[in-house]
């Protein structure tokens, strides 16, 4: 059991100058014009309880809890407390049943759920103010601020994700081979994102508990010792996961929360799709789905498909599967 505090202090300051004086002195003073902006400290406090205890049955079976509650200093004060859970349990099958041969040295299936909170980005509870730059301030004397087109949420709940979890380790042949093979199912709630609002309220986003994600997929390592003698050996790790993502909601009024790409196509999160799609203009087709070309010669897209007006999905940002592979060998003293 324990507990732990977290404070963190964020600064920003910056200059910049035209027109050098003395050549090759780069201080900020010998510059004809100037300008140094910065923040304010950004402040962010986290503090949090948390337990841990662990069960184990004739070196066989093992039971794991965790909880921990955090106090968020980025959450309204009435809501800044949430707890979250984990409980693990894992049966060594081969050492309960005495499955002792020659093939199969060690076996282990594991089952988890967990959950997981999460708080604010800093200074999202209320609407803040930042140095006007449309006229040059100080202006005899008064500073100049304009509010954020970004507004405040004094309402906002924590995120929480919670996940199950299924796997079994495996061990052959003396250590030769072994087996990690897991699937897991992720649904997180109330995540926080910035969406657009109603530009006729005077701001162009607000900060919401705006989306339900779920990720689920499988993830499996094999590592094998292909080859071994007193002065070599050869090792290989192979690893393939694959993950399947859907945004399963979205807050009411929300119809998709932008992420990044600049005109048509961009990026953008949408209910009932996977997390991160790419939107934008698709092509003209035929009845049959051919893509129409442009054959009239006096047209500057002579020769190119014809984009369709419509915007759709063109796609998602997310891999099929990652995969990676790790081969090492050893010779006497090299590797």
């Amino acid at each position: 059991a324990g507990f732990n505090i977290v404070a963190r202090e964020n600064d920003n300051l910056s200059g910049y100058g035209d027109d050098i004086i003395i050549p090759e002195l780069y201080n900020l003073y010998n510059f004809l014009d100037q300008d140094v902006s910065g923040d304010l400290t950004e402040k962010r406090r986290l503090m949090g309880l948390y337990a841990q205890a662990t069960v184990g049955y004739k070196e066989w079976a093992y039971l794991n809890l965790t909880g921990r509650n955090d106090w968020s200093s980025t959450l309204p004060k009435d809501r800044n407390s949430y707890f979250y859970p984990s409980a693990a349990l894992s049966f060594v099958f081969t050492e309960a049943l005495g499955w002792q041969n020659q093939w199969l040295d060690y076996g282990k299936l594991r089952l988890s759920v967990a959950k997981v909170g999460s708080d604010a980005p800093p200074y999202r509870l209320r609407t803040t103010y930042s140095g006007a730059g449309n006229v040059e301030w100080p202006f005899n004397g008064t500073q100049g601020f304009l509010q954020s087109n970004s507004l405040g949420n004094p309402i906002l709940k924590p995120e929480s994700t919670t996940e199950y979890e299924i796997g079994t380790d495996l061990r052959f042949l003396q250590g030769r081979a072994t087996l990690e093979l897991s699937y897991y199912d992720k649904r997180s709630y109330d995540q926080i994102f910035s969406v657009p609002s109603t530009p006729s309220t005077g701001y162009s986003s607000i900060t919401r508990n705006a989306g339900d994600l779920r990720n689920k997929g499988w993830e499996a390592t094999l590592q094998t010792v292909p080859f071994q003698s007193p002065n070599a050996r050869w090792d290989m790790r192979v690893n393939w996961t694959k993950n399947t993502s859907t945004v399963e909601k979205l807050a009411p009024g929300v119809v998709s929360i932008y992420l990044a790409g600049y005109s048509w196509p961009n990026i953008q999160i949408m209910a009932d799709e996977p997390y991160g799609v790419i939107w934008g203009n698709g092509f003209e087709r035929t009845d049959d789905g051919q893509v129409v070309i442009d054959d009239d010669p006096t047209s500057s897209t002579y020769g190119w498909p014809v984009m369709d007006d419509e915007l759709i999905v063109l796609g998602n940002t997310q891999p099929d599967w990652h995969g990676n592979l790790y081969s090492s060998f050893r010779y006497g003293p090299f590797t």
